[in-house]
């Protein structure tokens, strides 16, 4: 890497980990108070639904992947007409792809039974706490989320960390006090509406301030535009099915045989395993928009070690937190959401140690994409969601 190379790799790094110690800190102090003063069985209900909206992001069929791909090509190639022919054109897809998306669920929350509840009041609130999760994803997060993107392909990585850091305090103290004044996870639900909408408003402000010649037009979309990375994005689609099996598809199926209490009980160990996942992934996300462009120049060396250099790095912290699980998993849960909780320790265990074992997977995954061989991690995806969901 050349030292500014290096020095952005290093910065947004840097950033990422702030970014999920910030997050890490926020949803910590959250659940207990929403076990304690919602319930066992409305913190399970908010596991649920998570879940479910959680797998909207396979919504936008694998176009995050493409769009950092291909800005990142763009950038190496240094042809900023060609990303903004590419940002255009996928602007325009995900406004269409919002439209049907809103159609659907529209249709779903109208068809579909709400889950099956202990009274009619949670019943309610889970109508309600779906409505809000599905505005959320239709109108903010499907549409506006090429902008994080494109900081990403721009290797502007910092300044979205800087946004969604800012957008997360907020959101911890708003949610605290939506939940101490009593408004229950529908007031939670708003204010989790209110301040992703603020995040991406700033990704959006991020993006036109620091990247000077971007330009977002619909007279710049191309269809042949589309139908050049239409295959990248398929594939990356696929691979997303993978990652939400991983981290969204347990409480689905636990709620299929356990009361809701249990899918809460559960839904602890599965989001301690599933932020293990993500502080591992920290510094893979950066090194994407790195590969891209050393592809594109053909420095297959740099490439490689890239790769060998960021499994090592990957791997030491992720045994590590493996061994603090096995040691002292039981008592922290006990500590930080009460006795009760402590029996789905050996349920952490297993989970972390699915986490550790899939950091050279996901290395290799974000290498092989981003030097667009990106169909071996989709047939790598479709045998382990076979594997998962058997």
């Amino acid at each position: 890497m050349t030292d500014t190379r290096l020095g952005r790799f290093v910065l947004g790094t840097a950033t990422n980990y702030m970014r999920f110690g910030v997050m890490l800190a926020v949803w910590i102090g959250l659940t207990p108070v929403i076990v304690r003063e919602a319930g066992a069985e409305a913190f399970g209900l908010w596991a649920l639904l998570s879940a479910v909206f959680g797998a909207g992001s396979l919504l936008d069929l694998g176009m995050s992947s493409a769009i950092v791909k291909y800005v990142g090509d763009a950038r190496g190639r240094e042809d900023p007409d060609r990303r903004n022919r590419i940002v255009s054109t996928l602007a325009a897809t995900y406004l269409c792809l919002a439209v049907a998306s809103g159609a659907i669920i529209w249709c779903a929350l109208r068809l579909l039974p709400p889950p099956a509840t202990g009274s009619q009041a949670l019943q309610d609130t889970a109508v309600a706490v779906a409505t809000t999760f599905a505005a959320r994803l239709v109108l903010v997060t499907l549409p506006l989320s090429l902008f994080r993107s494109i900081l990403f392909g721009e290797q502007l990585v910092h300044l979205a960390n800087l946004v969604v850091t800012i957008t997360t305090l907020c959101f911890g103290v708003a949610a605290w006090l939506a939940l101490m004044g009593g408004f229950g996870l529908v007031g939670l639900a708003w204010t989790s509406l209110a301040v992703v909408t603020v995040e991406h408003l700033g990704y959006i402000w991020m993006a036109f301030r620091r990247i000077p010649d971007l330009r977002v037009s619909w007279r710049l979309a191309r269809p042949d535009v589309l139908r050049d990375i239409g295959s990248f994005s398929l594939h990356g689609f696929v691979v997303g099915i993978g990652a939400v099996v991983l981290l969204r598809a347990d409480p689905l199926i636990v709620t299929l045989f356990h009361p809701l209490a249990a899918v809460g009980s559960y839904a602890v160990a599965m989001k301690v395993a599933e932020q293990a996942y993500l502080l591992l992934k920290q510094g893979v996300n950066v090194l994407a928009p790195i590969i891209a462009e050393l592809h594109s120049r053909h420095d297959a060396h740099a490439v490689r070690t890239a790769l060998l250099s960021g499994t090592k790095f990957a791997l030491a912290p992720a045994v590590m937190l493996l061994l603090l699980v096995v040691a002292y998993g039981d008592d922290a849960l006990t500590l930080w959401v009460g006795p009760g909780f402590a029996e789905v320790w050996p349920v952490l265990v297993v989970l972390t140690t699915a986490v550790v074992l899939s950091v050279p997977q996901l290395l290799a995954t974000t290498v092989l994409t981003m030097a667009g061989h990106h169909q071996i991690p989709a047939r790598a995806a479709v045998l382990s969601v076979g594997m998962n969901l058997s």
